[in-house]
């Protein structure tokens, strides 16, 4: 799987060079979390971007966090978009980054759950739920997350299955009592069927995420956009 990922990227790059050669020689790699909306920031900041400076080629790839922070720290790409607790307590050479779109953690839930009517509640009310999880396998910082929202309440999280990423979620929650931790840029491919509730006095949102040694100047022009758009210094 991993060859075969390589593969696809070395094609895009192939690809990319042709571009290149007609012409278009500024450009900017960005990568999204996967399991992010795009609509709900990034789409619309390419737009204006784009408006702004139609001669640079905004090329916008998405993945797992672990596999897009991989991607920024071996320079495939310029900036990075991800979840703020991948980066909370990480100290990356190299690599700096900002909080946008600054928001709260939320439950996911199917709607039978009778949290679900609720405009927000607190983490100690989901003591007795059934939590899915991302697996420590691949991304340990959401197990951590999750831990760290229930210790304040005096429980630990009692996580009935594990999942292999974000988007795999949405799709495992089957009873009443299943949970996991979301905010609200979280695409829920099954979101007729299910609420996303609010949980107080958490801390979520997304960060931009890019390389000090970048010598495209231009970089510091997306990256001042973005700010602008999201409302952030």
């Amino acid at each position: 799987e991993q060859w075969k990922n390589s593969m696809t990227r070395m094609e895009k790059e192939v690809q990319y060079a042709h571009v290149l050669q007609q012409g278009q020689t500024k450009s900017i790699g960005i990568a999204i979390l996967d399991s992010f909306r795009p609509d709900s920031f990034l789409l619309p900041i390419r737009e204006e971007f784009s408006k702004k400076y139609p001669d640079i080629r905004l090329r916008i790839e998405s993945d797992a966090a672990q596999d897009i922070r991989h991607m920024l720290i071996h320079g495939e790409v310029d900036v990075i978009f991800s979840i703020y607790y991948d980066f909370e307590e990480k100290e990356m050479e190299q690599v700096n980054w900002c909080l946008l779109g600054e928001t709260s953690h939320c439950a996911c839930m199917r709607k039978e759950n009778p949290l679900s009517m609720r405009t927000a509640i607190s983490m100690g009310e989901l003591q007795r739920a059934d939590f899915i999880c991302i697996s420590p396998q691949y991304l340990p910082e959401y197990v951590k997350m999750l831990e760290g929202l229930c210790s304040p309440f005096g429980f630990a999280p009692n996580i009935t299955n594990y999942v292999s990423s974000a988007n795999s979620l949405t799709l495992n929650l089957q009873t009443e009592r299943d949970v996991f931790i979301c905010d609200k840029y979280y695409a829920d491919l099954n979101e007729k069927e299910h609420a996303v509730v609010p949980i107080e006095g958490t801390r979520s949102g997304f960060v931009m995420a890019w390389r000090l040694d970048n010598t495209k100047s231009y970089l510091q022009d997306f990256l001042a956009e973005a700010r602008r758009m999201m409302g952030a210094r």
